[in-house]
C-alpha cells in the first residue's frame, strides 16, 4: 500500500536529483476555480459531452464560446495560490537549489488551462527567472489568450497501448489534432491514428521531415 509517511516522502524529495510534477485542476482550488468531478465541479452542473468537445462547438458555438469565455473570466479573475508559487519556485535553479540542493532537473507539466502556473512564474523576480521556458507545459493550452492550436502527435517506436501513453493519442484527436504512428511493425493502437508509416524509423521518421539520411 502506499505509504502516508510525509517525513519518508520529504527525505525521498531531497535525494531526488530529478522532479516531474503532472498537475491537475485541484492545483487551482485555493485560487478559487472549480475542479471537474469533484465536489462543486463543473461536470456536477454540465455535461461534458454538450460543451468541451469539437462535436459540441461545431453543433453550438455559441454555447460553446460563452462557456469558455466564462471560463476565462473566472481564470482572470483568480490569483496564483502558495502551491503555484512553490512549483514556480521549483522552475528557478537557484531557488530549486536552495530548496533541494541535489535536484537538477524540474519539469511542471499541466492539465490546467487557467494559466495561473505562468503568471506564478512571471511573478518571480527577474534574478530567479528559470532559465529553460520548457520547464512548465501547458498541455491543453490556455482559455486566458484565445487562440486556436494544431497538434499533432508523432508516436514514433512504440504500440502505445500502455497506459498512460495509451491515452495520448485519444486526448489529441479528441481535441482535434492529428496522431501519426511511426513502428516496425502494426500494432493495436494504430486504429487510433490518422497515419500509420512503417518500417525502420531512422528512415521512414526522415522520409516524413523531408530530411536526406546523413544531412543531420
Amino acid at each position: 500500500m502506499p505509504s502516508p509517511d510525509l517525513a519518508a516522502l520529504q527525505q525521498v524529495i531531497r535525494s531526488s536529483s530529478s522532479i516531474v510534477v503532472l498537475a491537475g485542476a485541484g492545483l487551482s482550488t485555493a485560487s478559487g476555480l472549480s475542479t471537474f468531478r469533484g465536489p462543486g465541479g463543473l461536470w456536477r452542473t454540465y455535461n461534458a459531452m454538450d460543451l468541451a468537445t469539437p462535436q459540441a462547438f461545431k453543433h453550438n458555438p455559441s454555447r460553446g464560446w460563452e462557456f469558455y469565455e466564462y471560463r476565462r473570466q473566472k481564470a482572470l479573475a483568480a490569483v496564483p495560490n502558495a502551491a503555484h508559487t512553490l512549483l514556480a519556485s521549483l522552475s528557478s535553479p537557484s531557488l530549486r537549489h536552495s530548496l533541494i540542493p541535489a535536484c537538477s532537473s524540474f519539469t511542471h507539466i499541466t492539465q490546467n488551462v487557467d494559466s495561473l502556473s505562468v503568471r506564478a512564474l512571471a511573478s518571480l523576480p527577474p534574478s530567479a527567472s528559470p532559465s529553460d521556458p520548457n520547464h512548465l507545459v501547458e498541455m491543453h493550452g490556455s482559455v486566458v489568450v484565445p487562440y486556436c492550436t494544431a497538434v499533432l502527435l508523432l508516436v514514433v517506436g512504440t504500440s502505445g497501448t500502455v497506459y498512460p501513453a495509451a491515452g495520448f493519442a485519444t486526448r489529441v484527436r479528441r481535441g482535434g489534432g492529428k496522431v501519426a504512428v511511426f513502428n516496425l511493425e502494426a500494432s493495436d493502437g494504430d486504429d487510433d491514428a490518422d497515419f500509420v508509416v512503417l518500417g525502420k524509423c531512422e528512415d521512414t521518421l526522415l522520409d516524413a521531415f523531408g530530411v536526406a539520411n546523413g544531412s543531420l
